[in-house]
């Protein structure tokens, strides 16, 4: 049974423990439980991303309309690689959309604080301040280190040793 105010993943892991199951099994049984949920409008989004939807050509040489933003909501449980397929397929989006949505469902999961670093590491600026490059499972870590290396203005010799310093740590 689930009840309100339940956390479907507490639930779904608690029924794997006690049935001996594995943590695909569980993550199998949280994905239905979602399922069901949302089906049935029990269960509201952990988090939505508005996604702008390429605008279709005008006729007779017209401007083409403004984009349409369509909402795309996650629940507790989604896998947002699946989540972005479907999306971009429900839509007939290009193969190239699909990259942009994940990387969208993948950065708004990181503000929202719903998904943990691989890693951490604390690097110290030139001005004395302390600041974190965090790096997330799927991140690109060469590009994570360049844009924290342009973001706080890092010579070419100081960004070179950020990458190498994320490698290591990746290693």
């Amino acid at each position: 049974p689930w009840y309100p105010g339940d956390s479907g993943a507490q639930l779904a892991s608690e029924f794997a423990k006690q049935h001996g199951l594995g943590a695909d099994q569980r993550i199998q049984i949280l994905r239905g439980l979602i399922k069901e949920a949302k089906g049935r409008g029990l269960v509201q989004p952990i988090f939505s991303l508005n996604v702008a939807l390429p605008p279709f050509p005008g006729e007779d040489g017209e401007e083409p309309p403004p984009p349409k933003r369509v909402p795309l909501d996650v629940y507790d449980g989604d896998d947002l690689e699946t989540v972005a397929a479907e999306f971009t397929a429900r839509h007939s989006l290009p193969d190239a959309y699909q990259a942009q949505v994940r990387q969208g469902l993948r950065q708004r999961a990181k503000e929202q604080g719903l998904v943990r670093a691989l890693f951490e590491l604390g690097v110290t600026l030139l001005s004395g301040e302390r600041e974190v490059l965090k790096v997330y499972e799927g991140d690109n870590i060469d590009q994570v280190a360049i844009d924290f290396a342009i973001k706080h203005d890092l010579g070419h010799d100081e960004r070179e040793a950020l990458v190498a310093a994320v490698e290591e740590q990746a290693q």
